[in-house]
């Protein structure tokens, strides 16, 4: 296995990519859509040409049934060639692309960009063989277990489009009657069989040429678990008999008769070399500096790295047979350790004997830059009328302590401006560091984690200075540690078992304390603020599986804060016998967010028309110490990737609306818990340009019942005061490494309107200026929304 890890600037890469490039082509595009649609790629067609539209499939059988057909649309459709043009609104509109363009030469020109980005080949009914599809799709059925199915191909022309059909009469289908698993070798035959639920094939079950091919692979699998390092699945001939009557087949697993004899006898691992700080361009290897640790030698001359590095990652042992898992996880290990830029393993077959074989392993290290420091600076807009800019100044030390340790320092600003509407003025600022080491194992815990991913223990302490101008200055202090793990691809998880927050204010303006006096609730952002506890993380997602249709993604945390110190001191905020930590009124709360998605594909391939739905539950309890959440644990809802249709912060609690002077600022408006549903529809359109339709509900609620913000507290009738906007929104696609996104959102539900009113479609008035600027809220974000 090689691993690299390369990255490359941003402007270098699109640099690279430069016909990707945003720029007046697809302004041009855009504005010339609506007259594009009255092109018709029809009138391109010469006498006697027809385009092709796709193929349909026609059971003559009526012995399956309505689930069956749909399992077996979804084996056969993939099998039908060629793929016919898309079409966009019902005009194949690549198709005019490309025709229109012509024969351009020149790859800087706009034909030419035209005929290879927005365009697309048309594809004719004479490119279908209608014959050679039906031959495909009887092969598939037969290795789906159909062994008597017929297939015949057909045209049908209408107008200027055609289609391909397929009658297909399927049979009965067979199923196992028996499974034999290299009953001719028992040597081999007792770690085939060991388990035999595992098996891809069982009697009963339908034949399926492949999980014919998945047992093979798990055989191969099984022995090299084993030892037995050269054996391959082609050695591994499965025969099926097909005579034993009743619609049914055996299946025996045997060896070639060609298998070599090495591929039939245990390996065992003779001795493990490290060459700690490989230089690829050198000639020779240098092995006289090398040093024995426990199980392997290390040859690192320059004395880079402690022994106990690889006492965590090598899992192959000197004179153990070999075995492939504890080899992935060594390569994993090595890789994930952060320290290495490229990573390679070989091994050496050395001596055999009638018994065994015997190998030499050898892994070569080469080390990633040990320090490193990076810029970054971004342009930003909020829903919320804010433009403004960000800036990141980070360095990096790899190894600090010879221990792969990684210590980092980071220092960021930015800062936020509005030029008109109401926030006018009310600019905010702000600069920060923050710095930590990361161990890549378990510090403070005697664990030894087997999985191929390795452990990380955290510390870091961050400071933030943040000025909301002509309002007041927060002050926050920041720290925690604790320790990340994964145990396969799919799960991860995150433990901190101290994390502390501090927020203090200073400068705190005339013109925020008159507002304060009219809305008390304000006083909670400028007010001291100590946030002591652990919390928890999980993560679970199988959408790194490419092959499935239906892709899910979780996150659950949970945080706590101050619980036990409350307790203790006998804290009781309703009865205002409130507590103090250093001479600061400490928070007490137990918080959860639970984040729930779901992808979920609707074409043959991951890039094409996509349902994603996602579910967003927070819920904190304020206790002891405390009647609501700390200001910044609190949630909120609105914005980019929020509900698109209101502006960031401007929705709920409840049904209560802040009255709003139109000569001071607005304030922000969050809850103790939040309930929120999105789902989005995303399609490709044409080149790098894809679309998407939206519909977002949600809100925020306080969890206690507060007299300045009736309808503010959490009830029964929550689904009544829940917000909902829709929308619609294009994404960029910058060469796959930068995503570029807009989205336009309409409130249909305002849940601080009268019970009865809060649907407004009646209300929509596009030709209305004031309307739309009240309404319409344009996003522009980087990335997707989830």
């Amino acid at each position: 296995m090689t691993t690299e890890n390369q990255e490359k600037p941003l402007k270098k890469v699109l640099k690279k990519n430069k016909p990707y490039h945003i720029n007046f082509r697809i302004i041009l595009l855009l504005s010339a859509l609506p007259g594009l649609w009255s092109c018709s790629a029809n009138k391109l067609l010469s006498e006697g040409q027809y385009y092709y539209d796709g193929a349909q499939i026609v059971y003559e059988s009526d012995s399956l049934s309505k689930s069956q057909k749909k399992e077996l649309n979804g084996v056969l459709e993939p099998m039908l060639r060629p793929v016919p043009n898309k079409k966009i609104l019902g005009n194949r509109l690549k198709v005019w692309f490309y025709t229109k363009a012509g024969d351009p030469t020149n790859e800087k020109s706009l034909r030419y960009w035209m005929k290879n980005k927005l365009g697309e080949a048309p594809v004719y009914m004479t490119d279908v063989n209608t014959e050679r599809s039906a031959n495909l799709l009887k092969n598939t059925l037969e290795n789906n277990g159909f062994f008597q199915a017929e297939v015949i191909g057909d045209t049908l022309l209408k107008k200027k489009e055609g289609k391909a059909e397929y009658k297909i009469t399927v049979g009965p289908r067979y199923s196992i009657r028996k499974v034999f698993l290299l009953p001719d070798s028992s040597a081999l035959s007792d770690y085939i069989n060991d388990l035999p639920e595992k098996s891809f094939l069982k009697p009963g079950d339908s034949y399926n040429f492949e999980a014919i091919k998945a047992e093979r692979e798990r055989i191969d699998g099984i022995l090299k678990e084993n030892g037995y390092y050269l054996f391959n699945a082609d050695y591994v001939l499965m025969r099926v008999d097909s005579t034993v009557g009743k619609f049914q087949v055996d299946i025996s697993a045997v060896l070639k008769r060609n298998t070599p004899s090495i591929a039939l006898k245990p390996w065992f691992i003779d001795s493990i070399f490290i060459y700690a700080d490989y230089d690829p361009s050198q000639d020779s290897i240098k092995v006289d500096s090398s040093q024995w640790n426990k199980n392997y030698y290390i040859i690192d001359p320059k004395n880079r790295y402690k022994p106990k590095v690889f006492d965590r990652t090598i899992f192959l042992s000197s004179g153990e047979r070999y075995n492939r898992t504890d080899h992935n996880k060594t390569l994993n290990r090595l890789v994930n350790v952060g320290t290495f830029r490229f990573v390679r393993n070989r091994f050496e077959e050395l001596s055999t004997n009638n018994d065994s074989g015997h190998l030499n392993s050898y892994y070569y290290l080469v080390n990633a830059k040990r320090r490193s420091a990076r810029f970054e600076s971004t342009a930003k807009t909020t829903s919320a009328n804010f433009g403004g800019i960000e800036f990141n100044l980070s360095f990096r030390n790899r190894n600090t302590f010879k221990s792969a340790e990684q210590l980092y320092f980071n220092l960021f600003g930015g800062l936020d401006v509005q030029f008109g509407g109401q926030n006018k003025g009310y600019n905010i600022y702000r600069i920060g560091a923050e710095g930590g080491i990361n161990w890549p194992r378990f510090v403070l815990l005697k664990l030894a984690p087997t999985s191929a991913f390795v452990p990380k223990t955290n510390l870091n302490v961050g400071y933030e200075w943040q000025q909301r101008q002509k309002l007041y200055t927060l002050i926050t202090l920041r720290s925690s540690f604790g320790w990340a793990w994964k145990k396969n691809l799919r799960t991860e998880q995150e433990f901190k078992p101290f994390n502390i927050t501090y927020v203090n204010s200073n400068n705190v303006t005339r013109e925020y304390m008159d507002q304060v006096s009219r809305d008390s609730n304000l006083f909670r952002i400028i007010e001291q603020q100590l946030i002591l506890g652990p919390s928890y993380s999980h993560v679970y997602t199988n959408t790194i599986d490419q092959k499935k249709k239906n892709g899910w993604y979780y996150k659950g945390s949970v945080k706590l804060s101050n619980n036990g110190l409350g307790l203790l001191q006998g804290a009781k905020a309703k009865e205002e016998n409130y507590k103090s930590l250093l001479d600061v009124r400490y928070s007490q709360f137990v918080k959860t967010e639970h984040d729930l998605r779901f992808y979920r594909r609707l074409s043959s391939t991951k890039t094409d028309k996509q349902w994603v739905s996602r579910l967003n539950i927070g819920v904190g309890v304020p206790n002891g110490n405390s009647l609501q959440l700390p200001f910044i644990e609190q949630f909120f809802t609105g914005g980019s990737n929020s509900l698109r249709a209101f502006r960031v912060r401007s929705v709920g609690p409840g049904t209560y609306r802040p009255p709003v002077q139109t000569n001071t600022f607005l304030p922000d408006l969050v809850g103790d818990i939040k309930l929120e549903l999105n789902t989005e529809l995303r399609v490709p359109l044409f080149s790098i340009v894809k679309g998407a339709v939206f519909a977002d509900a949600g809100n925020v609620w306080l969890f206690n019942e507060n007299p300045l913000k009736p309808g503010a507290k959490f009830s029964s009738k929550f689904i009544s005061e829940m917000a909902v906007g829709v929308g619609a929104g294009l994404r960029f696609d910058i060469g796959g490494i930068f995503l570029l996104r807009l989205d336009l959102g309409m409130p249909v539900r305002k849940p601080w309107l009268p019970q009865g009113n809060r649907w407004v479609f009646s209300d929509i008035e596009f030709g209305s200026s004031t309307w739309r600027i009240e309404n319409l809220v344009f996003n522009l974000a980087v990335g997707l929304p989830f």
